[in-house]
C-alpha cells in the first residue's frame, strides 16, 4: 500500500513537471517527465505483482468480472422498465451469442470439438449454463431479493463441496474465507434491508435458485476441466450460443417483436451491457479465471457482486449506505483475502488451484 502511495505520487510530480515544460515551451522536459514516470509505473507494477499475496492480472480481472455482475441487476431494471422481460431475455441473450462468436473469431480460437468432449461440452453448455440462467430468472420472479443473493453466495461452498467429492483437497484456510464471504453476504443483506424470507409462497422460487447455484458451479468445474484441451473463449461461446438458442425457442410465442423494433436506447443500453458485458465477457473471463486459478478458489469473487450492487445503487439510484451493509462488504473482501492468501511457510499453499488437474 505505500508502495502504491509512492507510485501516485511520483505521477502526481511527474503530470506537475509536465505541464510546466509544456507551458513554458520547453517540450522536453515534458517528454522526459512523461518517459520517467512510464518508467516508473511499468517498474512498480511488475514490483507489486512479484510481491507475495499481492495482486495478480487474474485477481483485477476477477474483480472486473464482479463489477459487471454487481451493475448487472441495474442494466436489467433499465431493460425490462422498457421491454416486457420474455422479449428482454431472450433479446440481451442473442446479443450474448453474438458477441461471444465474434470475440471468439476475432482471436482466432474457432477449431473442431473432438467427438470424445462432445458430451462434456453439451453437459456444461445444457445442464451448467442453460439451466443456471433459466432457473435463475424463473428463481428471481418467485422469491425476494435476499434470498435470491444469499442463495447465491452459497456458490463457493457448492463449488467446494463438489470438488471436494471428485477428489481435490480443500485447506481449512479456503474453507474459513469462504465461510467469512457467505457471512458477509448476509451481513450486507441484513443491511440492505431486503428480507429473508423461507415462507411456503418463496419455496418455489428458492429451490429454483438452489438448481441455478448447482448448475453455476458444474458450469465453473466441467468449463475448466475442457479448458486444458479447448480455448476459454471457445468454451464460454458454445454454451452461451447453445443457451440463447434454447431460451429463444422456449421464449418465441411471447416475444414481443414489435415492442422490440421500437425499443428506446434506454432498453438498448440494458440489453447491451447485460448480454456483451455482463454475460459473454464475463463468462470468457470467469473460465479463463478458473483455468488459471482453480475453480474453488476463484469461486469466492462470486460474492463480490453484491457489493458493487450496493455502490451502483449508490450512485444510480440515489441509495444509501449503511454502517451494517459496510462491515459485511469489509468481511466479504476479507473473505476473498484470507482465502488467496499465503501465510505461515512458502509451501502452505491453498490446495484450490490442484483442483482441476487432480479431479477426473
Amino acid at each position: 500500500l505505500s508502495y502504491c502511495i509512492k507510485l501516485c505520487y511520483n505521477w502526481y510530480c511527474s503530470l506537475v513537471t509536465i505541464c510546466r515544460g509544456t507551458y513554458l515551451g520547453r517540450h522536453n522536459i515534458g517528454l522526459n517527465a512523461f518517459r520517467v514516470s512510464v518508467l516508473k509505473f511499468t517498474k512498480g507494477w511488475v514490483l507489486i505483482m512479484n510481491k507475495k499475496n499481492s495482486i495478480s492480472l487474474v485477481d483485477i480481472l476477477m474483480v472486473l468480472v464482479a463489477v459487471s455482475w454487481g451493475f448487472h441487476p441495474i442494466a436489467i431494471k433499465f431493460g425490462i422498465e422498457n421491454l416486457p422481460p420474455s422479449t428482454f431475455n431472450p433479446f440481451r441473450m442473442v446479443l450474448a451469442a453474438l458477441s461471444a462468436i465474434l470475440i471468439t473469431a476475432i482471436l482466432g480460437e474457432f477449431k473442431k470439438i473432438e467427438l470424445v468432449d462432445w458430451p462434456k461440452l453439451l453437459f456444461v453448455s445444457i445442464i451448467g449454463y442453460f439451466c443456471y440462467q433459466n432457473f435463475f430468472g424463473l428463481g428471481s420472479g418467485n422469491t425476494t431479493s435476499g434470498n435470491v443473493s444469499f442463495i447465491f453466495a452459497l456458490v463457493p461452498i457448492s463449488i467446494a463441496l463438489i470438488n471436494w467429492m471428485r477428489g481435490a483437497k480443500i485447506s481449512t484456510q479456503m474453507w474459513f474465507g469462504i465461510a467469512i464471504s457467505v457471512i458477509g453476504v448476509f451481513t450486507l443483506i441484513l443491511g440492505s434491508g431486503q428480507s429473508l424470507d423461507l415462507s411456503g409462497t418463496n419455496m418455489k422460487g428458492i429451490v429454483y435458485i438452489f438448481i441455478s447455484v448447482i448448475s453455476f458451479s458444474l458450469f465453473t468445474i466441467y468449463s475448466s476441466d475442457l479448458s486444458k484441451k479447448y480455448s476459454c473463449s471457445l468454451i464460454s461461446c458454445y454454451a452461451i450460443s447453445i443457451t440463447s438458442l434454447m431460451l429463444v425457442a422456449i421464449s418465441w410465442n411471447s416475444i414481443d417483436f414489435v415492442a422490440l423494433k421500437s425499443a428506446n436506447s434506454v432498453a438498448w443500453f440494458g440489453a447491451a451491457f447485460s448480454g456483451v458485458i455482463a454475460v459473454s465477457m464475463a463468462s470468457f473471463l470467469w473460465t479463463w479465471g478458473a483455468e488459471k486459478l482453480g475453480s474453488t478458489k476463484v469461486s469466492v469473487y462470486n460474492n463480490l457482486p453484491p457489493v458493487f450492487t450496493m455502490v451502483a445503487g449508490f450512485f444510480m439510484l440515489g441509495e444509501r449506505f449503511t454502517t451494517i451493509q459496510i462491515i459485511g462488504a469489509i468481511m466479504i473482501f476479507a473473505g476473498l483475502y484470507v482465502s488467496n492468501a499465503q501465510f505461515g511457510n512458502k509451501h502452505s499453499k491453498i490446495q484450490s488451484h490442484s483442483t482441476n488437474s487432480k479431479a477426473a
